[in-house]
């Protein structure tokens, strides 16, 4: 913060607060407050804060079913009184909504839900094909080798097409503005999804059994496949590349497969099919080609679905609930909730995403080019 206020300003105490103010009940986020420092001299720089640290409060964030309209409130106090305030506009989605825009993509592995206890009977049924086909029950990952890759992810097609699920259009605002994608636990209660959902639920399963899973997002589509092999994540989160993605594909480093061929009726194709009939996007289609989203890269990064309730009572806002009250009243796509407030990637010692860094530190500017304190 720099001095506007002159040398009678000059070592005056001030200290920060960052909050997310709403109509809804309970906090959005949880308040930060910086420590008290004195206002330097004109001459001498600026006041900093970093390390803004707003997590979110999942007892409330997660059982958003609408958007809701909010506030970022920044505050700056001398001792004890207001002395300046902005205030920004913010559109909190809900839990499972996702923005489509091209800086978003990363957020479609926030929905990717591998811990999800609703597709354990689908593991265990695409373990049953893996012993019927190959003698083995092994999910191993890459260890297999190539050919072994191919049989999980085949399994695992098989096993969820065997679910009977039905093909939902989605809804017309997934071109424009977002989508709202179901959970695991809804997909298989309902039978009902769209490319969004199937995707992710295909990803879920595939990182269950040790693949490294990628989603595609094209115009007006998604679908999902795998790497061919565990060496070859991305460094980067997604990838939109267009001739970076004729490489992978070409190299066959990567496999796409279509995943609402695995829905029932007239959509339904075989697992070979299915990693078949997306070619065209690497072809004569390749302009509509949006990116290819690197799912663990994305996680590594801190973009992490919520955690998964125990089977232990967990407090919440209304009460102790167990896991299966906790599932039938949080909405579609959270599968539930289990700390008062999370901060993503900073619980495995990771860092939020640069783009989430630099919005942190662009609400609390503090130099002469957005004056915040003017001490008369």
């Amino acid at each position: 913060m720099a001095n506007a206020g002159g040398d009678l300003a000059a070592g005056t105490l001030i200290w920060p607060r960052v909050f997310v103010e709403s109509a809804v009940e309970g906090d959005l986020v949880s308040k930060w407050q910086g420590l008290a420092m004195e206002l330097p001299d004109v001459d001498e720089g600026a006041a900093d804060w970093d390390q803004i640290s707003t997590p979110m409060m999942l007892k409330t964030v997660g059982r958003l079913e609408e958007p809701v309209a909010a506030e970022v409130v920044v505050q700056i106090f001398a001792g004890e009184t207001l002395v300046e305030e902005q205030r920004l506009p913010l559109t909190v989605l809900a839990a499972n909504e996702w923005m489509f825009r091209a800086e978003y993509l990363d957020a479609l592995a926030a929905f990717v839900l591998p811990n999800s206890k609703a597709i354990v009977p689908v593991l265990q049924r695409a373990r049953e094909l893996l012993g019927e086909r190959t003698g083995s029950r092994s999910t191993e990952g890459y260890q297999g080798g190539d050919e072994r890759v191919h049989q999980l992810a085949e399994a695992v097609y098989d096993a969820l097409s065997e679910q009977k699920i039905d093909y939902s259009n989605p809804p017309a605002s997934f071109a424009g503005y977002g989508q709202k994608i179901r959970s695991p636990r809804t997909i298989l209660s309902e039978k009902v999804g769209t490319c969004l959902d199937t995707s992710v639920l295909y990803a879920a399963c595939l990182a269950q059994v040790g693949l490294e899973p990628v989603i595609f997002v094209v115009q007006n589509h998604a679908f999902s496949g795998y790497l061919a092999s565990a060496l070859q994540v991305s460094q980067d989160t997604v990838v939109s590349d267009k001739a970076e993605l004729v490489e992978l594909f070409a190299k066959e480093r990567v496999h796409p497969v279509e995943t609402t061929t695995l829905c029932t009726g007239v959509n339904y194709l075989n697992f070979n099919a299915a990693r078949e009939c997306d070619k065209k996007y690497w072809s004569h289609q390749l302009a509509e080609m949006q990116g290819m989203v690197v799912v663990r890269t994305c996680w590594q990064s801190g973009i992490m679905p919520p955690p998964v309730l125990s089977d232990q009572l967990t407090n919440e806002v209304e009460g102790e609930i167990t896991q299966s009250s906790a599932q039938s009243s949080a909405p579609d796509g959270v599968d539930g909730i289990l700390d008062e407030a999370w901060e993503p990637g900073l619980r495995a010692g990771r860092r939020p995403p640069p783009r989430v860094r630099s919005w942190l530190a662009s609400l609390l500017d503090l130099s002469r080019n957005n004056r915040l304190l003017d001490i008369k």
